[in-house]
């Protein structure tokens, strides 16, 4: 309902709440503790996970047991102000402990009055990362289902306006693939058509390393990702 998605936008917290990531991958800001937020956003977030939820997002899917992220790997909140981007890449293929394939990515968007030319939208790119691609506006009060397997690429436009692009994440996992292929890989990045030679190499040279070494760095380091509560 409007008067909810209109309370969940002036409620969201503020940059400063937030965890800031700055690379060549991305720019942005995220978090996850609900408990110095205002509680309606912990309510939006798990909403998500509620299996009446879950269960219309599976018959408009197609999509069978899908199992929501209590932990929010990757999830929970994101805010892009003035510059921010994310590079085209593919999702990170599993959960963190690697049982379970990630399957649909679902993204609320909570920006009032957001223009398709303030930037900070969807970028698909539905026949490769060399293909065309296909803008999908960050409208307020839309929400976003997007299959994530080995095929998924996906970016986000620099953001161009002086207020933030607000984002609410979760995941749903599943048992197999939604392709039915078996595949393993760490979230790998790409570059925009614009971007120059330098970062073009630079991201080629983290996905390959970073994917070499990721089982590597796991046993040696016993990695808790933060966002577990």
């Amino acid at each position: 309902p409007l008067k909810v998605a209109n309370e969940i936008a002036d409620k969201f917290p503020s940059e400063e709440n937030l965890r800031k990531r700055d690379s060549l991958r991305e720019y942005k800001r995220v978090g996850v503790d609900f408990k110095i937020y205002d509680p309606i956003m912990e309510s939006i977030t798990f909403a998500f996970h509620d299996s009446q939820v879950v269960k219309s997002i599976e018959k408009l899917t197609g999509f069978k047991k899908m199992i929501p992220d209590e932990h929010l790997y990757a999830g929970g909140l994101s805010s892009m102000s003035k510059n921010s981007f994310l590079n085209p890449h593919l999702d990170n293929s599993h959960n963190d402990d690697k049982t379970l394939y990630r399957a649909l990515n679902l993204l609320y968007y909570v920006s009032k009055d957001w223009k398709i030319d303030y930037g900070g939208n969807l970028i698909l790119f539905p026949n490769g990362i060399k293909s065309s691609s296909k803008t999908i506006h960050s409208k307020f009060n839309s929400l976003v289902l997007m299959e994530t397997n080995n095929q998924s690429y996906h970016g986000v436009s620099k953001v161009i306006n002086k207020s933030p692009r607000r984002c609410i994440s979760n995941y749903y996992f599943s048992e197999v693939s939604t392709n039915g292929k078996n595949y393993n890989h760490v979230t790998s990045f790409f570059s925009f058509p614009k971007d120059s030679l330098v970062k073009r190499i630079s991201l080629l040279l983290d996905r390959n390393s970073r994917q070499a070494l990721s089982s590597v760095f796991k046993k040696i380091i016993n990695h808790k990702n933060w966002h577990k509560r």
